[in-house]
Order: C-alpha cells, then structure tokens, then sequence
C-alpha cells in the first residue's frame, strides 16, 4: 500500500499546498471521539484547485452529510476520494488524466480543521 501512495504522489499531487491534518490508520475520530482505523489522509486547504492523482474515472460525483461535495475516481485497482469540496468540475462516467483539476477545495459536509469563523455552509 505504500508503494501505491508514493507511485500517486510522483504523479501528480492533489492540490498545490498540502497540510496533513489526519493520516492512515489508527486515531481518535474528530466526531465522535471513538478510536478507530481512519482509511484515508486530511488535507488542510483553502479554495485550492484539487487534481487527480492518476489517470481514472468518475464513479461518484454527489453530496452527503458528512463528506460534503465529493468525488470518487477509480484507477483500476484502487479508488481516490475528494470530499469537502466547494466545486466539483466533473460529472459521474467522465474520464480524467493525472493533474486533471477536478474541483475546488472546500469546507461542505462535517468538517473538523477549520476554525468556525472560516467554515462555509452550503
């Protein structure tokens, strides 16, 4: 699985400044306060252009309560997840090449690395 997440990077990144606010594996959910496995990586961002990491296809662009606007790309063996989007510029079906822009970094659905201030609800 490492070697997966190091091959996406040297692709391409997907946004310009990137801030890690949660990794891979076990912590303290933000929500709940329950330990459990997290499956993915939090970026911290601020109306930045999201790219796909790889080449893929849209499975899912939608909305859901805690996801916010999100994308789901899948790259043949493995899926890509973009959430908390403020934009999303593809629709489900479409195909996207690596740097592709996909959307716009955003603060919908439940989000928990901003401050309250700076949170935007859609």
């Amino acid at each position: 699985m490492t070697k997966v997440l190091l091959a996406c990077c040297l692709v391409c990144l997907p946004m310009r400044h990137l801030q890690i606010t949660s990794g891979y594996g076990f912590r303290v959910h933000p929500l709940t306060g329950r330990y459990q496995f997290h499956k993915g990586i939090d970026l911290r961002a601020r109306s930045d252009t999201v790219f796909a990491v790889l080449a893929g296809k849209v499975v899912v662009a939608a909305y859901d309560p805690l996801l916010g606007f999100y994308i789901r790309l899948n790259h043949g063996d493995f899926e890509t997840l973009y959430g908390h989007l403020s934009q999303v510029f593809v629709l489900a079906g479409d195909s996207v090449n690596a740097c592709d822009a996909v959307g716009v970094s955003g603060a919908s659905g439940a989000v928990t690395a901003i401050r309250p201030s700076t949170r935007s609800n859609f």
